[in-house]
């Protein structure tokens, strides 16, 4: 998305993006394969995977 190379913009597109899309807008296969590709990333994953840990333990502790 910037710089015709994988960067932070691509995560937050894909995120932006993928909330946007799944409204319903599934008419769009290449934004899904560009959202697909960049959630398949291991970084995004551990990054999307902490990020749910953070909140979770945010949660549990409000719980406590």
């Amino acid at each position: 998305m910037a710089a015709g190379r994988f960067t932070v913009a691509d995560i937050i597109m894909a995120d932006v993006l993928r909330q946007t899309l799944a409204a319903d807008m599934w008419g769009y296969p290449i934004i899904w394969a560009y959202i697909d590709r960049i959630c398949a990333r291991p970084a995004v994953k551990k990054a999307y995977a902490d990020q749910v840990a953070h909140f979770a333990a945010g949660h549990q502790a409000r719980r406590n």
